[in-house]
């Protein structure tokens, strides 16, 4: 399983766009930092232990609150969609997560991802996604970094379904399912790249 170099703490930026998602109750997000920040969804949940068993000199941080997890990095290629979701579902495994958490984190991967090489990197050569999972004591939390054009994806409208399908907005609906899928999810761009945040429960759907 390819797995990123180790970092440590990085300093915070300006905060970005929080969207509580509309997954059973969900309550309003506190911040738009990728996970490894602690900041935003999943300020709570602590760096995956790989990373940082490599940097906890540097940020302080305790082993004992060292969180199981995973990162990889993948280019502008449809295929690696494919290695991703293999990664996260042996991640799932080894951590015995409920597999509606599994389904749903699957599926939000596979949208995201996606828009990100189809849209994101639409116009240009190569492009690179990184994503990096981690497991808190009461959620998963998955960030996803890429350096495509800047792009807010939860703050279209959500999709009004309730039309004729002639008369429908294109597109939205694969956004829509994410946040009905999540019980969090925030955006910010930070140093030239789109940082999505994504927080599902382990209990409670």
């Amino acid at each position: 399983m390819p797995v990123g170099s180790a970092r440590g703490s990085r300093r915070p930026g300006p905060r970005g766009n929080v969207h509580p998602g509309t997954a059973p109750g969900n309550r309003p997000g506190t911040g738009g930092e990728p996970a490894a920040a602690r900041d935003g969804p999943c300020a709570d949940a602590g760096p995956a232990d790989h990373i940082a068993a490599a940097a906890s000199s540097k940020s302080g941080v305790p082993e004992d609150e060292m969180r199981p997890g995973f990162r990889m990095t993948i280019g502008a290629d449809r295929g690696a969609i494919a290695r991703v979701s293999a990664a996260f579902a042996e991640f799932a495994d080894a951590h015995a997560l409920p597999a509606s958490v599994r389904r749903s984190l699957l599926v939000v991967l596979d949208e995201l991802l996606s828009n990100t090489i189809g849209y994101g990197f639409a116009g240009r050569e190569g492009g690179e996604v990184t994503v990096e999972a981690v497991l808190g004591t009461d959620r998963v939390c998955v960030t996803l970094t890429d350096d495509g054009r800047p792009f807010d994806p939860f703050a279209m409208a959500a999709p009004d379904t309730g039309l004729p399908v002639e008369q429908r907005r294109v597109g939205g609906l694969g956004i829509h399912l994410v946040q009905r899928l999540m019980d969090e999810v925030s955006y910010r761009r930070r140093a030239g790249r789109n940082v999505v945040v994504l927080a599902k429960r382990l209990t409670g759907g």
